[in-house]
């Protein structure tokens, strides 16, 4: 009588009987659960990845344009070399980063989204810094070196703290990398502000 033949390291019966077979079946099943489930949580976790790298590339997005505008506003407004080179240095950085967000985005096959935010506090904060550019664009003088300063702070304290949140959602990624390199020019561009109070406004030794 010949040996039976070994396969996944069991010997499998001369005569197979219904509770082998049972057991067997079962265990195949249990198997392919397992592994529908971990394509499943594969997938879930992929696709909230994706929904947040869309929501903080869709933030800097939006923020990059609000930054150029203030530079450029400051470029052409600004009372004093120091607030005018300071635009010049938010139109620059802002638009890098805006060019660095369409390439990714290209590459990701994503689209970008009108940025929503998730609590009342995110949501009053973005209408006071659209309701700040707003009145920016119909000051002059020293008034608007001030405000302007004020609002560029502001600005970049807000989308820091929410682009430093979401990025410890984020596993490692293109996005993650992008956002890694943005946050020390962002926090740059925050410092200049708060030095500006009390340089830029009163003597130009920027």
């Amino acid at each position: 009588m010949t040996e039976p033949k070994l396969r996944f390291g069991r010997p499998v019966p001369a005569t197979i009987d219904k509770d082998y077979l049972r057991v067997s079946v079962v265990s195949i099943v249990s198997r392919c659960c397992f592994v529908a489930i971990a394509c499943s949580l594969g997938r879930n976790a992929l696709q909230r990845d994706m929904g947040t790298e869309t929501e903080l590339l869709s933030d800097i997005h939006s923020v990059d344009q609000m930054a150029v505008t203030t530079g450029e506003l400051a470029q052409l407004r600004g009372t004093t070399p120091d607030i005018r080179n300071f635009g010049v240095l938010l139109v620059r950085d802002h638009r890098d980063a805006e060019r660095r967000v369409q390439v990714l985005v290209n590459e990701l096959g994503i689209h970008l989204i009108e940025p929503m935010k998730k609590t009342p506090e995110e949501l009053h904060a973005m209408q006071l810094l659209k309701q700040d550019l707003a009145k920016l664009q119909l000051l002059k003088g020293p008034q608007f070196d001030s405000a302007f300063i004020e609002q560029t702070g502001n600005m970049h304290r807000v989308f820091l703290a929410a682009l430093q949140q979401g990025r410890r959602q984020l596993h490692p990624s293109p996005a993650k990398t992008l956002i890694d390199k943005l946050v020390p020019i962002l926090q740059q561009h925050e410092f200049l502000c708060r030095w500006c109070v009390g340089h830029c406004l009163n003597h130009g030794t920027y």
